[in-house]
């Protein structure tokens, strides 16, 4: 098997061509000696598919070019082995990439890959379903629904994801939802509830400065329920990392919670969107159960013992 299985999602945010991927990652390998195979997904969920095929052989590293959710799907397969996960990211938020320090551009994300090195990372569930960054419940799986649709049908970015924002922000009433922690319970209509393995969204928005992808930890940041003019008052603080001294925002750390509602609740992982699901349903984190690239040089404040 190859040292290198690249997977490359052509339909991702950035990739419209990858005649200029798949030309760099030929002569890159071929210079530095390394056997590698290239595959293009064709269908939702090929991407997993593939890994796991690499995975069965033997393979080193299955690098991903791809946005979040391909990331996410060929992750799953490699959980709990030693080949190694590698990001080239090539979507429109690249929250992994960014919490491992790795670089937005295609091509200088493959040179980092081939000259990293492998760390452990941790790894979420919620209801039974791999997170690698983030998990939540609320406006931010309304907000990447509607962006995901719209993507199909106009430009993607942060301008037209944050014009969504705002439209999500001015119809959506949340349910109540029970968080159960360490045999305590908490009581919130939240706005947004995020399980973080990492500290922020694709796009930098800091939701969980704190976290750290190697910590054991599950962090949770719960944003609850305001006006539109009171949170927008508050916003820069998401982008500044200050977003834990909003007072309307809750932080709490577990390895395990239980969440609740008498309302089916939808989610997502990594920014794909699940569900509607009944409750309760279970969210964790399990320690060190990725292997993964980050770049030599790498000092990411989301890495701790790895960095």
């Amino acid at each position: 098997m190859s040292d290198f299985e690249f997977i490359i999602n052509p339909r991702s945010g950035v990739l419209r061509n990858t005649d200029a991927l798949t030309q760099r990652i030929q002569s890159a390998c071929v210079d530095s000696g390394l056997s590698f195979s290239i595959h293009i997904t064709e269908r939702a969920g090929h991407a997993r598919e593939l890994a796991e095929a690499a995975r069965n052989a033997g393979a080193r590293c299955v690098a991903v070019a791809g946005g979040d959710g391909t990331i996410n799907s060929a992750a799953c397969a490699l959980v709990g082995s030693d080949v190694a996960l590698g990001v080239i990211p090539s979507g429109s938020g690249n929250g992994l990439a960014r919490e491992l320090g790795i670089a937005l551009d295609p091509l200088k994300a493959l040179d980092q890959l081939l000259s990293g090195r492998t760390v452990s990372v941790d790894t979420g569930t919620i209801n039974g379903e791999f997170f690698f960054n983030m998990a939540g419940i609320g406006i931010d799986e309304r907000i990447g629904r509607a962006f995901n649709h719209f993507g199909k049908h106009a430009v993607r970015g942060q301008w037209p994801y944050f014009l969504l924002g705002v439209k999500e922000l001015l119809l959506y009433s949340p349910p109540e939802m029970e968080l159960r922690i360490g045999g305590q319970s908490h009581k919130f209509r939240p706005l947004v509830m995020a399980f973080a393995n990492g500290r922020q969204h694709g796009g930098g928005a800091l939701i969980s400065p704190g976290a750290k992808l190697d910590d054991g930890l599950l962090h949770i940041t719960v944003v609850e329920h305001q006006s539109l003019p009171y949170i927008f008052t508050y916003l820069p603080r998401l982008f500044s990392g200050r977003i834990e001294s909003v007072p309307f925002v809750k932080t709490f750390t577990a390895t395990e919670v239980e969440v609740l509602s008498s309302a089916e609740l939808p989610y997502h992982v990594d920014g794909a969107e699940r569900g509607p699901a009944k409750t309760p349903f279970t969210v964790r984190i399990n320690p060190a159960h990725l292997k993964v690239v980050i770049p030599s040089d790498c000092s990411s404040p989301s890495l701790g013992a790895a960095a």
